[in-house]
């Protein structure tokens, strides 16, 4: 297994020794599939230790799907698939056991069009565009009036502000990878007050 040695001192001019005492690795054996079976080729998968200050080792699934992780230590992992077009997928608690294969199976991802224009209807071309939570006042109606009037804003860290400029043949950005929620859009462009979807 990977084993890293941290605050290592090099000291010129002689050599630096290091001594490593590696483990027995483990290999961890696994596929990706959408909820119809059907591989998802290139998906990211990364296996995070229970210990947070090992890195993750990664692989990337083939056209069948399929990935392998090879010098896991004999410890849970925190499994994780990204795919483009497909929501994160995470399985944690998952040991490298011989024989044993991690399914994992991605949702598309959802996805937001945003049109934005000025009070005279052009299309507004050039923009920031984020994406943010939206914590209702009232649970049992989260969109009614009251409810949007008295709501709270929050951060949404997994989706990324992201900067606009679209061609003369596009009316329209897109914010992929939304998850389940209630969201407010946020645009701010120059000469332009800061609006709120």
């Amino acid at each position: 297994a990977r084993v890293i040695q941290h605050e290592v001192e090099i000291v010129a001019p002689g050599p630096v020794e290091v001594h490593f005492a590696l483990p027995p690795g483990k290999t961890m054996l696994g596929d990706v599939r959408t909820t119809t079976g059907t591989a998802i080729v290139g998906a990211r998968i990364e296996a995070w230790p229970d210990r947070a200050s090992r890195p993750p080792l990664l692989a990337r699934s083939d056209e069948q799907g399929r990935f392998v992780l090879h010098g896991l230590r004999e410890e849970p992992h925190l499994v994780r698939a990204q795919a483009k077009g497909f929501a994160v997928v995470e399985q944690a608690g998952v040991s490298p056991q011989p024989g044993a294969l991690v399914h994992l199976v991605m949702k598309p991802s959802r996805r937001i069009q945003i049109s934005v224009r000025t009070e005279t209807g052009r299309v507004l071309r050039t923009y920031r565009l984020g994406l943010r939570r939206f914590f209702a006042s009232d649970a049992t109606a989260p969109l009614s009036p009251d409810s949007l009037a008295t709501g709270r804003i929050g951060a949404l860290p997994e989706v990324a502000d992201q900067r606009v400029r679209l061609d003369a043949a596009t009316d329209y950005a897109e914010i992929q990878g939304v998850p389940d929620g209630t969201f407010v859009c946020v645009v701010t462009a120059k000469g332009f007050a800061k609006t709120l979807s």
